[in-house]
């Protein structure tokens, strides 16, 4: 496997790589997009600079047009490519409202389509082993149009928690498993 390290608007936040697998060319985008309260009262360093007093969600907004822009731009430059996006997005996508806002959840299905990707997430997520399925997450993973067609498996695993019992986080850990021609 080779790889090869891809400029992204902001490389504190976003990474990519291009990756050859199985004589397959893919690029492989990870990220974080703010969450609501970034650079509201306390500073976030957003695009290389420390910010403070936006408005909540601005940040968000402000992410998922320069990610919508990277990944145009990825598209238009690697043509031959699959891509992969993964990353916390900062929320949910399943429908519900419980975190995020409708507007964000647009920009970022907007943004997807314009690059040809889909959010393999979006659901409930079957678990890794027998059990309930898991809660909708805020971390997802997206994949572009050739890579949905071939059927992937989406599953995770739930929070763990240390030996005393406390959480270790509040994120379901998820999977994509995709199976190559």
């Amino acid at each position: 496997m080779e790889r090869e390290s891809v400029k992204t608007h902001d490389p504190e936040t976003a990474v990519c790589a291009e990756v050859r697998h199985c004589g397959s060319l893919f690029l492989i985008y990870g990220t974080i997009i703010p969450y609501h309260a970034a650079g509201t009262r306390y500073r976030y360093r957003f695009e290389g600079a420390e910010v403070q007093g936006k408005k909540a969600w601005e940040l968000h907004y402000e992410s998922i047009a320069n990610h919508a822009a990277d990944w145009r731009r990825l598209r238009d430059n690697y043509p031959d490519h699959r891509m992969v996006v993964a990353g916390d997005f900062n929320q949910n996508r399943d429908g519900r409202r419980w975190y995020g806002t409708e507007k964000g959840r647009g920009d970022l299905r907007d943004a997807l389509a314009g690059a040809k990707l889909d959010c393999a997430t979006e659901g409930a997520i079957k678990p890794m082993e027998e059990g309930d399925l898991l809660n909708p997450t805020v971390d997802h993973i997206c994949l572009d149009w050739a890579l949905v067609e071939l059927g992937p498996v989406v599953k995770g695993w739930p929070a763990g928690e240390t030996p005393g019992g406390k959480r270790l986080t509040d994120h379901t850990g998820v999977y994509v498993d995709v199976t190559l021609p």
